[in-house]
């Protein structure tokens, strides 16, 4: 995602926005043998995007599934990006009223 100044069509800079992830992960058996593989692991990761100057915020996941860890980065990049197009949109529509 490229940076933008905030003239340049974003309601605000970048930096006005707090971003916090959580991810789960099964895999443990739960009855004390080592740990499977991670290729055989549940990941699944949520994302919280709030504008501070608001306190407007906005979620999402990626579904609960089997990633290696660059498919995992990849899909919570594509889902920063999403969120952060509904973000812009729920900050540009409060300016209004």
């Amino acid at each position: 995602m490229a940076k933008q100044a905030p003239g340049d069509g974003d309601p605000f800079a970048p930096g006005d926005v707090s971003v916090r992830s959580t991810t789960a992960r099964s895999g443990n058996r739960g009855d004390g043998r080592s740990r499977a593989s991670r290729a055989e692991d549940v990941s699944e990761r949520r994302v919280t995007l709030t504008h501070t100057a608001t306190g407007l915020s906005v979620h999402g996941a990626v579904p609960a599934g089997r990633y290696s860890r660059a498919e995992l980065r990849l899909a919570t990049d594509e889902l920063r990006e999403q969120l952060m197009a509904e973000l812009v949109i729920k900050v540009r529509q409060s300016r209004r009223r």
